[in-house]
């Protein structure tokens, strides 16, 4: 699994999970147009999400 982080000129992010290095990489591509700069992270654990 990937995080791909995406930072906008504007100072937003916004992040996307991947399932595997191929979508990470059509995140990147597909979202490189309009960013400012694209990140990918290797994910080693599973992320834990709370919904408190």
């Amino acid at each position: 699994m990937f995080l791909v982080t995406v930072l906008y000129g504007d100072g937003t992010t916004r992040s996307h999970l991947a399932a595997n290095a191929a979508d990470a990489l059509k995140w990147k591509t597909a979202l490189a147009g309009d960013a400012w700069q694209v990140f990918i992270n290797p994910l080693a654990m599973p992320l834990e999400v709370s919904l408190i």
